[in-house]
């Protein structure tokens, strides 16, 4: 956002960009209502009722209940950050390496046991998606891991995301 650059104060630029993030917020829920495609990720549990609301003709109690929804947990979020930041930020920095292997043995573990189906689908869905998260190149030494000396296997991470929504994981699985 240039624009930011040339306001007066950074205090100002983030009170602009924060009210660009929440208006972002809210506009993907009317797509989400309307026409049943989620506007960004976060709409995407909109489409679930807020279309099925409109399709019975009551849309636009489905886009009030967006817009109030969406201010009261924005206010609430802004109250709660401003009260929990300083304690949040003092106990994220006592993270060491077993806390974050701790954390994400506790995302792999989430994602198999709350996934709908079997746990042996769930456990295939994270074993997958851990194994094609490895193609690529290393954030930390800048080498190529399983590229196989396929150049076209260093940009492996653009497609991992675009495929991740596609292929959603277990639901395929027959």
């Amino acid at each position: 956002m240039p624009l930011t650059y040339a306001i007066g104060t950074p205090l100002t630029a983030v009170i602009m960009l924060a009210g660009i993030y929440y208006g972002a917020m809210y506009g993907g829920s009317t797509t989400s209502i309307l026409l049943n495609i989620p506007g960004e990720a976060a709409s995407v549990v909109t489409c679930i009722d807020g279309y099925q609301m409109a399709k019975q003709g009551r849309a636009g109690a489905a886009l009030a209940i967006a817009a109030i929804g969406s201010f009261v947990a924005g206010t609430a979020g802004v109250v709660g950050l401003t009260f929990l930041a300083y304690p949040l930020a003092t106990f994220a920095l006592k993270f060491g390496p077993p806390e974050y292997f701790a954390l994400t043995l506790l995302g792999l573990l989430l994602a198999t046991f709350l996934s709908s189906g079997s746990i042996v689908k769930g456990l295939l869905m994270v074993a997958t998606g851990l194994w094609l998260g490895c193609v690529g190149i290393d954030p930390v030494s800048g080498k190529f891991r399983f590229a196989y000396g396929i150049m076209q296997l260093s940009g492996w991470a653009g497609f991992r995301d675009d495929g991740h929504g596609a292929l959603r994981g277990h639901r395929d699985l027959p």
